[in-house]
């Protein structure tokens, strides 16, 4: 990937052999990590968020990164064009999907947080579904926090 974008130039980071565009080095051992959960190579993760993040001066990612509607957005009030947020540019659905996805990053802080339960699992009408043995089938969902702000027992 020769060249240069946003006037940065690509920087080889030859410990792995991929690609890192210049001053976004600093990310390296976060895409290395992401990479080894999703068993995605690096160079696709750094290419992601190269397309998708939005960029500071220099060209460094933001990850911050949001899809605002700049036409419609003022100084008082920022008005988004879509959920899609994060230097991936996920949507609000994707967020809540990997959050509920053991062996995801987001999984495990959630968990560590006590904000991921298992939950019997419920069919269309309410009905708690069972297994062919009879059993209880659980699924990933997010604790319900009460009124008060303390996170309920399942």
């Amino acid at each position: 990937m020769a060249g240069q974008d946003y006037g940065v130039p690509w920087t080889e980071t030859y410990s792995e052999g991929f690609i890192v565009p210049g001053k976004n080095v600093i990310f390296w051992n976060e895409i290395i990590r992401a990479s080894e959960r999703s068993a995605i190579i690096p160079q696709s993760i750094a290419a992601v968020i190269h397309s998708e993040a939005a960029k500071y001066r220099g060209g460094v990612w933001k990850p911050t990164s949001v899809c605002k509607d700049s036409k419609k957005s003022t100084k008082e009030n920022t008005v988004y064009k879509s959920s899609a947020a994060g230097m991936t540019q996920f949507l609000n659905g994707t967020w809540m999907t990997e959050t509920l996805r053991d062996g995801t990053y987001l999984y495990e802080k959630a968990s560590e947080q006590g904000l991921v339960a298992d939950r019997p699992l419920l069919n269309k009408n309410g009905v708690v579904v069972k297994n062919k043995k009879d059993e209880i089938v659980y699924e990933k969902n997010f604790r319900f926090l009460q009124i008060n702000g303390k996170i309920s027992r399942n």
